[in-house]
């Protein structure tokens, strides 16, 4: 009888972009769930505060006679509107809260994204030279066999290539890590098979600090915050003097005697502020003090991100110098370098060290060069949170 079979091949996982993580780090990732969620627990106090008090129904019941009244609170006209809009402003800050972590999360996906890039970037780098190493060994054969070379070249050429399978494991070991990492950002299982574009992207930042510093005042979501939280205290101090204001009260009550409705009665009452000169004075006084400390811990704030910006736009351009010393000097030089010691070494006219310090030379000079990449792309990064938005290429 014949076996069948059944193949169930895992679907391949698709590769992602980094615009593709960063979209799917703003839909799913916890924290910014949670911002968001309080930023829409926040919004929705906003209609808490056009509505008036609840009415208040009374009961009283005496020998035949009961009494039935209705009463509602008014406060003065103005204050309703103020308390809406001191709403809304907590609102607006509770979104540039969620604005600043999701600008975070952003950032972490980003660094994340660079990592993966340069371990991939080391792995190759480390089979290019294991293939050169093999390469080099091949000769060292070949001479060693014809007595122009000692043995030591071809021992010292085998334990140079077993300390690169072990560097391998490790990276390797590294990677997994990173990608567990970008998993837990993500909100997926830490052991997903997650696979992503490693490319690098670098953009063209603004040359001049000015430009940023415009960037920082109008966007940086915490700097944002501050002055919605200044509007706030803007509208609780104008609360505060409106204490100075009556509030008022209409009432109406009916009596009924056994069965018989009796007397009506309406009554219309305010509030009198008689104690002004201690408690509504005081009230406005905590509000303008607290109004000055925001006012200075704005001012603080913003000092800061103006030197925070200076200093990631140096790092910015210290990190595209050093990329673009080994991308069109030290690069160029070290490979042609080893080509010369290649040739060489078949003739026998130059040593084995000297070869494998060449060798040496090569692959370090691109890891560094790499490194330089991922390091502008990250204080590119850096940069962007600073400023509080995505700089665009000039």
């Amino acid at each position: 009888m014949p076996l069948i079979g059944l193949i169930i091949q895992t679907p391949t996982p698709k590769t992602l972009s980094l615009n593709e993580l960063i979209e799917e780090a703003k839909l799913n990732n916890p924290e910014i769930r949670a911002a968001k969620a309080r930023h829409e627990a926040t919004a929705k106090k906003m209609s808490v505060f056009r509505y008036l008090m609840d009415p208040l129904l009374g009961f009283e019941f005496g020998n035949d006679m009961q009494i039935y009244s209705i009463s509602q609170e008014f406060p003065f006209p103005t204050k309703l509107a103020s308390l809406s809009k001191l709403a809304e402003s907590d609102a607006q800050q509770a979104f540039e809260e969620y604005r600043k972590k999701e600008q975070e999360i952003i950032a972490k996906v980003k660094k994340i994204y660079a990592q993966l890039c340069l371990i991939e970037k080391q792995i190759e780098l480390t089979i290019k030279s294991k293939n050169i190493l093999n390469q080099i060994l091949s000769i060292a054969m070949r001479n060693y066999s014809l007595n122009k070379n000692p043995q030591s070249d071809v021992l010292r050429t085998a334990i140079e290539t077993a300390k690169i399978d072990n560097k391998l494991i490790g990276m390797k070991d590294e990677e997994t890590i990173m990608r567990s990492k970008l998993n837990s950002i993500l909100d997926r299982p830490v052991d997903s098979n997650i696979s992503i574009i490693t490319d690098i992207e670098i953009k063209k930042m603004p040359s001049d600090l000015e430009t940023l510093y415009a960037i920082v005042k109008e966007n940086q979501p915490i700097l944002k915050s501050f002055r919605s939280a200044l509007k706030s205290a803007d509208i609780s101090l104008s609360l505060s003097k409106q204490e100075y204001l009556p509030d008022f009260m209409v009432k109406f009550e009916q009596q009924v005697m056994g069965s018989q409705l009796q007397d009506r009665k309406f009554m219309f009452g305010f509030t009198i502020p008689v104690w002004f000169w201690a408690k509504q004075k005081n009230m406005v006084n905590e509000m303008k003090a607290e109004k000055k400390m925001i006012e200075a811990d704005y001012k603080a704030m913003e000092n800061m991100f103006l030197v925070e910006a200076k200093e990631a736009k140096i790092m910015v351009d210290k990190h595209k110098r050093e990329m673009d010393l080994f991308e069109n000097s030290i690069l160029p030089q070290v490979e042609a370098t080893l080509k010369s010691s290649l040739r060489a070494y078949e003739v026998n006219q130059v040593d084995f060290m000297t070869l494998l310090d060449n060798e040496k030379m090569l692959v370090e000079s691109e890891l560094e060069y790499y490194q330089a990449q991922v390091n502008l792309f990250i204080a590119i990064s850096e940069l962007e949170t600073t400023v509080g938005t995505e700089l665009k290429n000039e």
